[in-house]
Formats: structure tokens, sequence, C-alpha cells
């Protein structure tokens, strides 16, 4: 059985607070006891999601493209995304990108 994110944030505060012993509450809680203890010691600091990824209209554009293109059975390979991808860059900042 796999613990969740939440079991993990109720452990660790008891094991920090010498509320339960560390080998007790990595069984109640289904944690391994090397994850827990790694977490209660701060050996593992807790994730931070980034910042949403904000597509601009270019992109929004070359995703409609590409789906179209599938639906209609021509699916894009990655080296034609790029060559694509290169073009709109090109026309857009007016450089020529390698």
């Amino acid at each position: 059985m796999r613990y969740s994110e939440e079991d993990l944030a109720a452990a660790v505060p008891l094991v920090r607070q010498r509320k339960a012993s560390l080998s007790k509450v990595a069984s109640e809680y289904h944690i391994p006891i090397t994850i827990l203890h790694n977490h209660v010691s701060s050996k593992i600091k807790k994730k931070c999601k980034g910042p949403e990824r904000i597509l601009t209209e270019e992109e929004n554009a070359l995703v409609r493209f590409i789906k179209c293109m599938c639906r209609q059975g021509f699916p894009m390979r990655r080296a034609v995304i790029k060559c694509y991808v290169r073009d709109l860059a090109s026309f857009r900042f007016g450089c020529v990108f390698a």
C-alpha cells in the first residue's frame, strides 16, 4: 500500500513532537521508515510546484495545427514541428535561427 502526501504530512509532526516513535508512526501510516526519517530530519524539503505555464497565442495556434494534422491522418514528427517553430520564430523576430 502506498502512502499519501497527507499521511506523510500527518506523520512528520507526530515524530517531531515526540508523540510517537519513528517506527510506530511509520508502521501506522504505512510509510517506509527511511522516508519518514528523512522528512523528520529535514533531509528532504517539501516540494514546491513551479508557476503555471502560460502559452502564447502562437503556441496555442501551433497546438491546434498539430492536432488538426493528426485528425486528418498526418501526425507530425518532432523534427517537422521544430522546423515549423523555427520558421515561425524567424518570421516573428526577423532573425534566422539555426
